[in-house]
């Protein structure tokens, strides 16, 4: 059983993947689409870029903080963001090498930082989050203490 939550941990952070990858072997143009939709051209796949691993690194820091792995670690919090950091920048690197067999795709390094920048970003608004709660914790323990 405890096998199988860990896994539970990890399985959304791997579906996610999956669908970016799916979604980068599809050539140019051939995604889903009807009169009224276009598939988003210029800066504006740099949004979609940074918003997919944006969501990714929330997974990815999810699963590493709840899996065991995360616990047998002496300071768990500072490590887990450097070890998502490191998955995400990987997952993007592995994002790039998929498009290049891919007809009307190719690997772009501008797409690659725009990856791992959606990713940094998220966890540093995770890194935010969790310091404003250790500052409202102190701040408790102060006016209860005092």
């Amino acid at each position: 059983m405890f096998k199988l939550k860990r896994l539970g941990n990890w399985l959304l952070p791997i579906l996610w993947t999956l669908q970016i990858f799916y979604f980068s072997s599809l050539p140019r143009g051939a995604y889903p689409k009807n009169d009224e939709q276009h598939f988003v051209t210029g800066y504006l796949q740099y949004l979609y870029h940074f918003g997919q691993f944006f969501c990714l690194s929330l997974l990815v820091y999810r699963a590493i903080l709840c899996s065991s792995v995360s616990t047998r670690i002496a300071n768990p919090r500072s490590h887990v963001v450097k070890h998502a950091l490191l998955a995400i920048a990987m997952i993007a690197f592995l994002d790039e090498l998929i498009q290049v067999p891919v007809p009307t795709r190719k690997f772009t390094v501008r797409d690659l930082m725009t990856d791992v920048a959606g990713g940094g970003f998220g966890l540093l608004i995770v890194q935010m989050g969790k310091r404003s709660k250790d500052v409202k914790r102190i701040e408790l323990d102060r006016r209860t203490a005092g």
